[in-house]
């Protein structure tokens, strides 16, 4: 049954749709709301959850290696020795400047999935290229870190490309792409990870990234593992507005416009397709006057009804004897009356009188305009 049809489903629809908007509404803010509960979790080293590292973390301690983390990059460029590792796991709230501090001063950086903007801080020599099309992928290069461990999952982020001439060495290609690169200089050497599935609790048991991520990270005694937080930006603005987005929101907001442009083009089918007509349309005026006869009758309009008639009769015998449109409706009622010969009395009263009281006297006020102008007509 149509909603056209059913005035209860038409009258409800506008509850409908707003229960609709309410429910993608609180989808999207119970999305953002844990989003942003799980952020604290989120490549922690004290976190068990799927995105956090404790088990690397673990692993790692237990090979004797001491793991500290902290969320300022100030501290943790003092603590970075030449004997500690430096993990940047987040560049999300990592300043230009503490980036660039960073990699003037430390002499082994381990970034994991930076932004654009901070890879050229911390490895101006490494660059962005277009993402990879296969997940796992085996070294294919000289990095014994990466040939220790063999094929890993570390094609599923982003991909890079050493500049010419940087010296690099890149390890798991993917069609020219590579998901790690590692730069050496004379400060020490930046290694460049493109994705951090194999470092977290959920990923690392998965192919040989347990191998890699102890093989990069495991090269010192001690290793410090920065994860910045919005207290050590400053306020300062540390990327573009879709870096600082969480995926789950960019998720969840894509999938309310989505879910609004499927509702919209539901809607417009709703209307039928364009129909084309062809101009002009030809319209009987026997179909007009039955039309507008019905809705007077309907309506009880007998006054308006007779002016109608007595209107269109006038005009017509206006043009009959030769009168124009703008004359007396005396003059009309003489003329009339020397065509036909008739009473100009009995004219007047036709053409102007008192309007009918029932239908049986509109119908036979109709019968004698319309006799009269056939006289008219014959003369």
């Amino acid at each position: 049954m149509s909603t056209a049809a059913n005035p209860h489903l038409r009258a409800t629809r506008p509850i409908v749709l707003f229960v609709a908007a309410v429910v993608v509404v609180v989808g999207v803010s119970i999305a953002v709301l844990s989003t942003h509960r799980s952020q604290d979790a989120f490549l922690s080293t004290g976190s068990a959850d799927p995105d956090g590292t404790r088990a690397l973390a673990t692993l790692l301690r237990d090979q004797g290696v001491s793991v500290e983390e902290t969320t300022r990059p100030a501290d943790a460029v003092d603590h970075a020795d030449a004997d500690t590792t430096l993990v940047v796991a987040s560049t999300t709230f990592l300043t230009r400047g503490a980036a660039r501090s960073i990699a003037s001063r430390v002499g082994t950086v381990v970034v994991l999935q930076p932004n654009a903007a901070r890879l050229a801080d911390l490895a101006p020599r490494v660059r962005p290229a277009p993402s990879g099309s296969t997940t796992t992928l085996a070294p294919r290069c000289d990095l014994p870190a990466a040939v220790r461990a063999g094929a890993a999952e570390v094609g599923s982020g982003t991909m890079y490309e050493p500049a010419n001439g940087a010296g690099a060495v890149a390890c798991y290609p993917d069609h020219g792409r590579y998901p790690l690169v590692q730069v050496r200089d004379g400060l020490g050497t930046v290694t460049v990870v493109g994705s951090t599935f194999p470092f977290v609790n959920g990923g690392l048991d998965r192919e040989g990234n347990a191998a890699l991520a102890l093989n990069l990270l495991g090269e010192h005694h001690r290793l410090v593992w920065l994860l910045p937080d919005e207290q050590a930006a400053g306020g300062v603005q540390t990327g573009s507005l879709g870096d600082l987005v969480p995926l789950p929101v960019r998720v969840a907001a894509f999938g309310a416009v989505l879910a609004l442009a499927v509702f919209a083009f539901a809607r417009g089918r709703r209307l039928g397709p364009v129909l084309a007509e062809r101009l002009p349309v030809v319209v009987r005026a026997t179909e007009t006057t039955e039309g507008r006869s019905r809705l007077y009758r309907s309506l009880r309009a007998r006054e308006r009804a007779v002016q109608a008639l007595r209107g269109g009769v006038v005009a017509r015998l206006r043009s009959l004897v030769r009168l124009p449109r703008d004359a007396d409706p005396s003059a009309v009622v003489a003329a009339v009356a020397e065509h036909t010969g008739r009473d100009p009395v009995e004219v007047e009263g036709l053409l102007h009188g008192a309007a009918a009281t029932d239908d049986a006297t509109l119908v036979r006020l109709a019968d004698e305009l319309d006799a009269l102008e056939k006289e008219v007509r014959r003369s």
